[in-house]
């Protein structure tokens, strides 16, 4: 397999999430002349490694390598690496300091071709700016290509980065039609007649904001509206008692983390 054809996706930890779905799909939906790689840095977390495991056995993708370490010794394992499997091009999908490393050795590899995923906005509190402008910044002098994941992101992380900075915007994929197919098969079938649900899928994460979703919520006073949240994450335990407070019951509310999304969607 010539080099401009092996594509090396990077996640750390196969948990649950947005961008390792993203990473599902891209490699599900790949042209058949390319060859896919996962790796891992993060083999403690594998929740989802039985759908990467099927692509594996779909043909969509060639093997699953774990990956464990930090710092200098990422760096010298990630070279190691890249040289023997000779990608073409490598997708970062985290974007946080610990994966400059693994950019670091990829680059010394001779990878010309590197991008990182850049899904949230910058945070609000000067500290934290810094730092991601700080991380920005190595990656572009890397010559690791930033993309965004919509304008409103593109908008929030430009004015961290020097002028000469190309940010494209690059919206994630979705696959409405296998999505559509799986939710007909369960459309309307568990809602009761007169009662109308509100869901929302994402990382219970103060960057989410369901804080003011359940607020808002709260406010219609509507009996026959049922408020759903999908996921799990850090503000879990905060948003629960913000939702007693409201007056909502949280066993009702929080569905936890959750395979099934099409058929919820339905």
């Amino acid at each position: 397999m010539s080099r401009s054809r092996k594509i090396l996706h990077v996640l750390s930890g196969l948990h649950v999430a947005g961008i390792e779905n993203l990473s599902l799909q891209l490699i599900r939906k790949k042209p058949e002349e390319f060859q896919c790689g996962l790796l891992n840095i993060e083999p403690c977390a594998r929740d989802m490694l039985p759908q990467f495991n099927a692509l594996v056995a779909e043909g969509c993708l060639g093997e699953i390598i774990e990956l464990q370490a930090d710092g200098f010794w990422l760096l010298l394992r990630s070279w190691a690496f890249a040289c023997r499997y000779n990608p073409a091009a490598v997708i970062i999908y985290p974007c946080n300091s610990r994966l400059l490393w693994l950019a670091l050795g990829m680059r010394l590899a001779g990878v010309n071709a590197i991008a990182v995923c850049i899904q949230n906005t910058a945070p609000p509190r000067r500290k934290q700016r810094f730092r991601w402008r700080y991380v920005l910044s190595l990656f572009w002098l890397l010559r690791v290509r930033l993309v965004s994941c919509s304008d409103a992101v593109a908008r929030s992380i430009r004015p961290l980065l020097p002028r000469q900075v190309d940010l494209p915007v690059i919206p994630n994929g979705c696959d409405v039609s296998g999505l559509a197919r799986r939710a007909a098969n369960s459309h309307f079938s568990a809602r009761p007649v007169g009662r109308f649900r509100l869901g929302m899928v994402a990382r219970l994460d103060q960057i989410k904001d369901q804080a003011t979703l359940i607020q808002a919520f709260a406010l219609t006073h509507s009996s026959s509206w049922d408020l759903l949240l999908v996921g799990d994450g850090p503000c879990r335990e905060e948003l629960i008692q913000l939702s007693l407070s409201c007056g909502l019951d949280p066993d009702q509310v929080f569905l936890g983390r959750r395979q099934d999304i099409p058929e919820l969607l339905g």
